[in-house]
């Protein structure tokens, strides 16, 4: 008796792993929004990358200090623009394209 209990114990517990690992026990807290990829109001400029410059810091400046899409289409963005380069591997000296969002001043 004791085999079959330790068995169907065993059979349980691996269930219960399987099932953790492969659909999970905790549900997304996030909500996941298809991005509507027509948006005709995105435009790059040209930028020379300063010394201390970052992706980000080029964009605030864009954007008067706000960020108006999220850290991850931005980067998209970028890596879409330059094709060779993320925001990682900039270089001072190098000219990149930074998108431009909607209505903003050019540098």
């Amino acid at each position: 008796m004791k085999r079959i209990m330790l068995s169907l114990l065993a059979t349980f517990i691996l269930y219960c792993v399987y099932a953790d690992l492969t659909m999970g026990t905790l549900h997304s807290a996030t909500t996941e929004y298809k991005a509507d990829t027509t948006d005709t109001n995105i435009h790059a400029t040209e930028i020379t990358v300063k010394q201390g410059d970052t992706l980000l810091s080029l964009i605030e400046t864009l954007h008067d200090g706000k960020i108006p899409v999220s850290i991850e289409t931005l980067i998209h963005d970028f890596e879409t623009y330059n094709s060779n380069a993320t925001p990682t591997t900039m270089k001072i000296g190098e000219s990149y394209y930074i998108p431009l969002y909607q209505d903003i001043k050019s540098p």
